[in-house]
């Protein structure tokens, strides 16, 4: 007699971070999932053999981090060692879901790389009030004898004549206002702004990190938000980049903004790859996303787990108009509508 699955087995399988050591330096154990219908295909491939020591290790804050999350840091810090067709660096992208801890992994990229020797860092993210969100991750994992400061474009000016280590943070709407995106607007104000960004951030051969965090909010490269994600990649080829989202990618069209995973040329027509995003556009066909995600976690630039819902108790309700009282048909029927208006 077959065993009959409960709900999460048959719609998730448990993840474990076997690329990295089971040392329990390297992470504190936690419960994640990957998605059933991806494992399938994800399951057959591992992340590649790591290369990289990192140095955090023994210097992060005691149980600040899940294995989970060393993963993708290392993983990252590996892929960024890599250049791509064009000789830029590869980025790495970051699709853990809400709740798994995207903005502590960034912090210890972040850390990562201060110890390595680059201490300035830019965080991008939706909005002004998640700075609070990211003070609160790096200070959960730098030792308290460190400082590396969460700056603001305010606060900016302050510190550009210092030898400080900081993490500048910026929200995609302050963005477009200080980096130009195109040659009109050479001499205004946000190129003004830019050029003091650039200098603090030591030119073009910047090295450090650009965490486009809520990456999905510049999704759209024909807004002023999506070219400037765009200009600020393109203006530091060396940067180590991260795109981290819960929500990154529903359809091809949506990823042009990532050009830095290495899916097309951007012009150079070398290892058989399309020249362009238009070219990389017309060859992907229905259900090619997973095949995509499958193939970067071969490369080891995508890592996409969710929160265990182990525990959860599912019950499943058959509502009948008969039995649906007077003071709940309503709210039913606007849910109903609700609904049939998403899935349109």
């Amino acid at each position: 007699m077959q065993t009959r699955q409960s709900p999460i087995e048959s719609v998730w399988t448990k993840y474990k971070a076997n690329s990295i050591p089971t040392d329990p330096r390297w992470g504190a154990k936690g419960d994640l999932y990957e998605e059933l219908n991806v494992t399938r295909l994800q399951d057959l491939v591992s992340l590649p053999e790591l290369t990289y020591q990192p140095l955090l290790l023994d210097r992060i804050q005691e149980a600040s981090l899940s294995r989970a999350q060393v993963e993708a840091i290392v993983h990252a810090c590996q892929t960024f060692e890599h250049r791509l067709q064009n000789d830029v660096r590869s980025a790495f992208f970051l699709a853990d879901g809400t709740g798994c801890g995207k903005g502590r992994s960034i912090a210890g990229l972040i850390f990562e790389n201060y110890l390595q020797g680059r201490g300035r860092s830019i965080w991008l993210s939706a909005n002004d009030d998640l700075r609070k969100d990211a003070e609160r991750d790096v200070s959960a994992i730098i030792p308290t004898e460190l400082d590396l400061p969460i700056l603001s474009l305010d606060q900016f000016d302050a510190h550009l004549e210092e030898p400080v280590c900081g993490v500048l943070f910026l929200s995609y709407s302050m963005l477009r206002q200080c980096i130009p995106i195109n040659q009109s607007s050479s001499t205004s104000r946000s190129a003004q702004r830019f050029a003091k960004v650039q200098k603090w951030l030591t030119g073009k051969n910047f090295e450090g990190v650009i965490a486009l965090d809520e990456a999905h909010r510049v999704k759209n490269t024909k807004s002023l938000q999506g070219r400037a994600a765009l200009s600020m990649q393109r203006e530091f080829p060396k940067a180590r980049i991260v795109y981290a989202s819960a929500t990154a990618v529903n359809d091809v069209e949506e990823i042009e903004y990532m050009e830095r995973l290495g899916l097309w040329n951007n012009g150079e027509n070398k290892k058989m790859l399309p020249a362009s995003f238009q070219d990389f556009n017309k060859l992907i066909i229905g259900g090619m996303i997973e095949l995509l995600s499958l193939s970067l976690k071969m490369e080891g630039q995508f890592v996409s787990r969710t929160l265990s819902y182990e525990g959860i108790d599912y019950q499943t309700m058959t509502v009948s108009e008969p039995k649906m009282t007077r003071r709940w048909k309503p709210l039913y029927e606007r849910c109903v509508g609700y609904w049939t208006q998403i899935r349109k």
